[in-house]
């Protein structure tokens, strides 16, 4: 028979629906119930997905756009009579724990609302449970770097006073489970007004309602203005969503494509999961599939918020003119949209730093003029503040930005006080600094704030507390590669090398920036002078790209640290003879390891040059100094500049102010010497 593979996004033969596409070996559906779009194609639906950095992590740096601009959910298709959603996870491919489904209670929820009479009773227990340590609400300014939790598993850290934010997709699960386990049917709620984005989770409202009536929704502020029925299946294809996020951003794409195929699975051919795959797409490098998949997702569900943060992908991945197309997009279709001015602001004042002075000051007024019209649209919107700041100190008003930021951070704007924190730290000012992000409510759990928090305890020198905040941080945001950096870079700054190369091995082993990790710690293992692991590093990686001149360096500097001579000399003459590094560079390399006999012998080889280079003749002129040969290196200098001919007083001039140099730091040695000779207890 015929049917739909929305994996594989088109149409295949099979024995009958049970049986699995030939191709992808995903679960198919009924053709007719799912027809292929006549323009789609596997590259489009596999790629379709680039906000859910914002989406499920929590990253929704933009609110939404209100009543009307978001489309009412579809509904999906019902499951077989009989089937478990666990068993429909289990027939999707997952296993195990990963197959457990959302909203599965176990004994101890069972026990925890043994008590409860009614619907009623069981809301005013939820809502006891919403506090600091345990149910509380991702903020949507805040990366999440934690994964998602099965319900029972949740319900152990809220009861534990350990649970870390959740979105409310997640929160819905765990309240259907305990009513589940006090005997309750449920349905899903979701709200067709008000405040709402398709595809960013982050800013969707899920409650519950039990089979009396009563609705429970932990973070609500006030009603849902228009409920919505969902089906369990579309409340736990986003759920997935969300758990393959989490896993996405410990850059575990095989978890996280399982629980996208899923989603797909149970709420088939849906732009959310589609938006999810591209945003993988994106993470892996796949930018010429990831950002057309990203808008045809869009094509599908639109969702304003949603494409304002595929404007960050698009800068991230330096794609300017892909940026400010999504962003006047936008704001055309949705012109009283705060975010979508300023996006369009940001844009213009990014535009503007590297613009010539001509164009500099239109570009400016027109970044000023949208960022005040989308604090007007909405005086709380995140970034505004910030944004304005910035254009103040481009244009050299430091008072007018600090001022400006102190009233945003008073009225808790978080990338406010990030920004003051920030000036504060670069005048010296970091108890003052620290002080502006805690009055800001700024949390340390954002990787940002943990970031600031930890720089300005560094500039106290308060070390063991800049520690603790990272620790603190990571145990809260698992996944973040960036405070796995920070903290590598505290411990190295401690002296502490052989933890700063530990901290650095989770980022070593996957990650668009591994490589980059991997020659971070190979330094940390040179400083430390552990020349054998530093090679176990740098070897292969030379291997692999043996015209990369950072590690060329560093493999240099290890075969001269490690006294492997002839590998050293090898591999100098080699990469100087293939222009992979200058004669300078090789010779820099032998004075770090403090090897300056080399140094000289090379700069000596290279003074019969037909053209003098002044820098070679000047470091040569003050190694002869710095080694007692003064009367050689003047010799030199003459010499050179005579050979030079029109360009020979440059040389000369170069030279001078070289040795001059040598010599002023060898009287302060000198003098820092004779100085510590004096001091009580080192006479002889």
């Amino acid at each position: 028979m015929n049917a739909f593979c929305p994996s594989c996004d088109k149409n295949v033969e099979v024995k009958d629906l049970t049986e699995r596409c030939p191709q992808c070996h995903r679960a198919v559906i009924g053709g007719p119930q799912a027809p292929a779009p006549a323009t789609s194609n596997r590259r489009r639906v596999l790629a379709i997905a680039a906000v859910v950095v914002a989406v499920a992590a929590g990253v929704a740096w933009w609110s939404c756009c209100g009543a009307g601009c978001c489309k009412k959910p579809v509904a999906a298709a019902a499951a077989p009579a009989g089937e478990s959603l666990t068993a429909r996870l289990a027939k999707a491919g997952l296993a195990g724990e990963a197959a457990v489904a959302p909203g599965t209670p176990d004994d101890a929820m069972k026990k925890a609302v043994a008590g409860i009479k009614d619907g009623a009773a069981l809301a005013s227990y939820v809502k006891l449970l919403v506090a600091p340590g345990k149910l509380q609400l991702q903020p949507t300014t805040q990366r999440r770097g934690h994964p998602a939790l099965a319900s029972a598993k949740l319900f152990g850290e809220v009861v534990a006073g350990t649970a870390r934010p959740v979105h409310a997709v997640e929160a819905a699960f765990l309240v259907a489970a305990l009513a589940q386990a006090h005997g309750d049917a449920v349905t899903f709620l979701t709200d067709a007004g008000g405040i709402q984005s398709p595809l960013l989770l982050s800013k969707t409202r899920v409650a519950v309602k039990l089979a009396d009536g009563t609705v429970i929704e932990p973070f609500a502020t006030g009603a849902l203005q228009k409920p919505h029925e969902i089906s369990v299946e579309q409340a736990a294809a986003w759920w997935l969503v969300l758990r393959a996020h989490a896993a996405r951003m410990s850059f575990d794409f095989k978890a996280a494509n399982a629980d996208m195929a899923a989603a797909d699975a149970i709420w088939p051919n849906h732009a959310i999961v589609a938006f999810a795959r591209g945003v993988a797409q994106l993470d892996q490098g796949m930018v010429d599939q990831g950002l057309p998949a990203c808008e045809a997702a869009l094509a599908r569900e639109d969702d304003p918020l949603a494409r304002l943060s595929l404007v960050q992908m698009a800068l991230q991945l330096d794609q300017p003119v892909k940026a400010w197309q999504l962003a006047e997009q936008v704001l055309k279709s949705h012109p009283e949209l705060a975010e979508a001015h300023l996006a369009i602001g940001v844009l213009n004042l990014q535009r503007s730093v590297s613009a010539p002075d001509a164009q500099r000051n239109g570009m400016q007024a027109e970044a000023k003029k949208e960022l005040q019209r989308a604090r007007e649209l909405d005086p709380k919107v995140v970034g505004a503040s910030a944004a304005l700041a910035q254009l103040l100190i481009q244009q050299k008003d430091m008072d007018g930005a600090e001022k400006l930021l102190r009233e945003a951070a008073a009225q808790k704007d978080p990338d406010a006080a990030l920004l003051l924190s920030e000036i504060l730290r670069g005048k010296g000012e970091s108890e003052a600094a620290l002080k502006a992000l805690q009055d800001a409510g700024a949390s340390a759990d954002d990787e940002r704030v943990a970031i600031a928090f930890a720089q300005n305890q560094m500039a106290l020198k308060k070390t063991d507390e800049a520690l603790a905040t990272m620790d603190a941080a990571l145990k809260a945001n698992p996944a973040s590669r960036q405070l796995m950096m920070v903290r590598a870079e505290l411990l190295r700054g401690a002296g502490k090398l052989d933890e700063a190369a530990a901290a650095l091995k989770p980022l070593t082993e996957a990650g668009p920036d591994a490589e980059r990790a991997r020659l971070l710690q190979a330094q940390l293992y040179l400083q430390n002078r552990d020349v054998d692991k530093a090679l176990a590093i740098l070897e292969p990686a030379h291997n692999a790209k043996p015209a990369d001149r950072e590690t060329l360096m560093l493999l240099l500097i290890a075969y001269a640290v490690g006294e492997k001579t002839e590998q050293a000399e090898a591999l100098a003459t080699q990469a100087i003879g293939q222009k992979l590094l200058t004669p300078m560079d090789v010779a820099g390399v032998w004075l770090q390891v403090q090897q300056p006999d080399r140094a000289q012998k090379l700069l000596e080889g290279l003074m019969e040059a037909t053209t003098p280079d002044p820098d070679q003749v000047t470091l040569l002129a003050m190694l002869y100094t710095a080694s007692g040969k003064k009367d050689e290196a003047l010799k030199l200098r003459d010499r050179m500049a005579k050979k030079a001919g029109e360009k020979g007083e440059a040389i000369k001039a170069s030279v001078d102010k070289g040795l001059a140099a040598a010599e002023a730091e060898m009287a302060r040695m000198k003098a820092a010497q004779d100085k510590g000779a004096e001091a009580p207890g080192n006479a002889p």
